[in-house]
């Protein structure tokens, strides 16, 4: 694609030399270690009223990994997939899906300790509350207005009226499962498709473990633990690395490590938390033509469905020839498709927007 000859909407974007960025990092310091003692130390007694005060229901405080996705934001941080199950004949999809998750989730909560408690909010901090929601608070029937038929078209708008709607018993039951009572008006070669739109707050999933959740609970008994043993092989291949085929080449390849954490260590030390409060705090908002400064929270939904899957062996072809990374290759696909959306509707390109992606360090915890 080429944009060379597109107008360019220049962002108005401070630059911080070494020196403020040290600044910065010495006064975020700070004042970090500073409120994690006063919180360590609330958060302990806390804890203790809590659990006096709820009893053997009290599940404890959500943890500081979990917590920042509770931070206070135009809208709810949360993830939704639609997927299809498809049947040869036409079934109560609604009253199997409440089975199946019953079966496997409810049935074994502390197991799974997220999917079956309750997050509630109390003087700045969230706790949970174990064994405080059931099947019919998580799983929905998708609802139809009379002599409304369920369409792709009416699925993608059902769906982002999904997303912005709150969690269910006053939010604070963090997930749920809206299923077609029908399945969808168009068919492919006889199969009936029902939808089933699946949604989880940021603290329970992210992508990937909720597309591995989705497996286990629906899939037959050799899909138990497929999505830990993917995780685990991932993290595996991560740390062993590339085998040294002589004594030199090990030597190499550790010094070379030790100074890449060396570095990592040093800049986490005295420039990360300026860079942190840099690009977060002192920023200036993005503006472009497809949001102003402020945002409202609403989120639209649109997809396309593939026949055969293309698009991950592709960016999977793309990455091992460039010898690059897969977000780095979706994220430059995603950059080419907006500024593809800006040419073509006349618009001037910013030079840049704003994004945030989560890393998963650890196999979630559900």
């Amino acid at each position: 694609m080429d944009f060379s000859s597109s107008k360019v909407q220049k962002q108005d974007r401070p630059k911080f030399s070494l020196l403020h960025l040290l600044f910065l990092n010495s006064i975020s310091l700070f004042f970090i270690i500073i409120f994690s003692i006063v919180f360590f130390i609330y958060t302990i007694i806390l804890n203790i009223y809590l659990k006096l005060k709820i009893g053997k229901s009290y599940g404890g405080v959500v943890p500081p990994r979990d917590l920042i996705f509770f931070l206070p934001d135009v809208s709810v941080c949360h993830i939704t997939t639609v997927a299809y199950a498809r049947c040869d004949k036409k079934i109560d999809m609604v009253k199997r899906v409440k089975e199946i998750i019953q079966e496997k989730i409810f049935d074994f909560p502390d197991n799974y300790p997220k999917l079956t408690s309750s997050t509630h909010s109390f003087h700045g901090y969230y706790f949970t509350k174990k064994y405080d929601c059931n099947v019919n608070d998580v799983v929905k029937e998708i609802h139809l207005d009379k002599n409304k038929e369920l369409t792709e078209e009416f699925l993608k708008k059902y769906t982002a009226k999904v997303t912005n709607a709150e969690f269910g018993k006053n939010g604070s039951v963090l997930w749920d499962i809206h299923v077609g009572p029908c399945p969808i008006k168009e068919t492919q070669n006889g199969v009936y498709r029902y939808p089933i739109i699946s949604r989880f707050h940021h603290s329970i999933a992210d992508g990937t473990s909720l597309v591995n959740l989705i497996i286990h609970v629906f899939g037959d008994k050799g899909c138990e633990n497929y999505g830990k043993k993917i995780f685990e092989k991932v993290l595996k291949k991560q740390s062993s690395g590339k085998q040294r085929k002589s004594f030199s080449e090990w030597v190499e390849a550790n010094v070379v490590n030790l100074i890449k954490m060396t570095s990592v260590y040093m800049e986490l030390l005295f420039v990360s938390a300026g860079k942190y409060v840099a690009k977060s705090h002192l920023r200036s908002q993005d503006v472009n033509a497809l949001h102003g400064k402020l945002l409202t929270g609403e989120k639209l939904c649109a997809w396309v469905a593939e026949d055969t899957v293309e698009c991950i062996p592709m960016v999977k072809r793309i990455k091992n020839k460039t010898k690059t990374q897969f977000m780095c290759v979706v994220s430059t696909a995603v950059a080419a498709s907006l500024s593809n959306y800006f040419k073509r509707n006349d618009l001037p390109i910013p030079e840049d927007m704003s994004g945030l992606i989560a890393v998963l360090l650890d196999y979630p915890d559900v």
